[in-house]
């Protein structure tokens, strides 16, 4: 079948009767543009078409699709030609529609590779989603751990080493067919390294590792007391309620020396309230370094006939850290909210 040949013959017997594109359009219900197409051979009437718009054209459906007229000698040579025309056209279309929807297929995977390939290569620092562990054995640093963020994986990590000082940044990418694993396990010699760094928080230094707590501490340490929930984020680090119990707060911030009262909730045995002023006293030496204005800490608590209030001050937390401390370490409570490092060896004076 020539969609040429048809296409010109429509045009022909059209412009015969005096008919613009736009009146067969109108009579057809069809736009300007499909009739334009047909008689550019771009495009065949629709098969629903061919019987009303031979009857326009004042041809037979035999004449339109062979596209010219046919004598009464040439019907049935011509009208065995037309049949087999139709049957190679259809033939060609099947092909097409195969040939297209094969095309489609392969593009569609190459799609899906090429967008596995991006996910694969494109990549970006670890956010603070990342939970890991350290471990330090035969001068090596092992770094183990996941991503918390379920639509990322890990890539790589990069290191960076400048005087004495490794910087390690996790980089993930989102899952593709090449990396479905987000945990990492990762090792690097200690040899000539002072502190390591991993997104961005310290986890070892001068031989000693730097726990998540000492690091999570550091980054909310709190320069006003008045500000209790900076207060609550730092006690919630520390668990106290959960390991003491509930309490109330009480601040004292109108005059100094200001003073953050643990107003416990619970009725205390004689042994339990030895444990509580034991854990009390290190952790509000921990506060008195991590809330820059802080003064005093207090807790008060009942054995259910009497009401007990005990309290250590900044001088009282001094005395103590002189004690316990090596010789290397500040004699000051505050001066070790300075860097998490010096956070972590407070913790470890009271084996928290």
């Amino acid at each position: 079948m020539n969609q040429q040949k048809i296409g010109e013959f429509i045009a022909e017997i059209r412009k015969s009767k005096n008919m613009t594109q736009s009146d067969l359009a109108q009579k057809m219900s069809v736009s300007i543009n499909a009739v334009s197409k047909w008689e550019r051979g771009l495009s065949m009437p629709d098969v629903s078409l061919l019987k009303p718009l031979s009857e326009e054209l004042g041809i037979t459906i035999n004449e339109l699709l062979s596209g010219e007229k046919i004598l009464d000698q040439d019907l049935i040579v011509k009208s065995d030609q037309t049949i087999l025309n139709t049957i190679h056209y259809k033939d060609q279309e099947k092909r097409k529609v195969i040939i297209q929807l094969v095309v489609c297929t392969i593009a569609f995977i190459i799609f899906l590779l090429g967008l596995s390939i991006w996910n694969f290569f494109i990549r970006g620092a670890v956010d603070n989603y990342v939970s890991y562990n350290i471990k330090e054995s035969n001068e090596s640093i092992y770094i183990s751990g996941n991503l918390l963020n379920d639509e990322k994986v890990f890539n790589k990590a990069h290191v960076e080493i400048e005087n004495g000082v490794m910087h390690i940044i996790p980089y993930s990418s989102y899952e593709s067919i090449f990396n479905k694993n987000n945990s990492f396990n990762i090792n690097y010699s200690l040899k000539n390294i002072n502190q390591i760094y991993f997104a961005d928080e310290l986890v070892w230094q001068d031989g000693k590792i730097i726990s998540s707590i000492a690091n999570d501490l550091f980054k909310n340490k709190n320069p006003y007391v008045g500000n209790m929930s900076a207060n609550g984020r730092i006690a919630n680090i520390l668990s106290i309620s959960t390991i003491l119990g509930n309490y109330k707060n009480s601040l004292i911030t109108s005059k100094q020396p200001y003073e953050w009262n643990f107003i416990f909730e619970e009725n205390y045995t004689l042994e339990d309230s030895t444990f509580l002023d034991k854990k009390m006293n290190q952790y509000s030496i921990l506060l008195l370094s991590l809330i820059d204005n802080l003064s005093v800490v207090t807790w008060t608590f009942s054995d259910g006939s009497n009401t007990y209030q005990k309290s250590i001050d900044i001088e009282e937390a001094n005395e103590q850290i002189k004690i316990l401390k090596g010789t290397e370490l500040p004699d000051e409570v505050k001066e070790y909210s300075v860097s998490a490092y010096l956070i972590n060896e407070l913790l470890s004076m009271f084996h928290l």
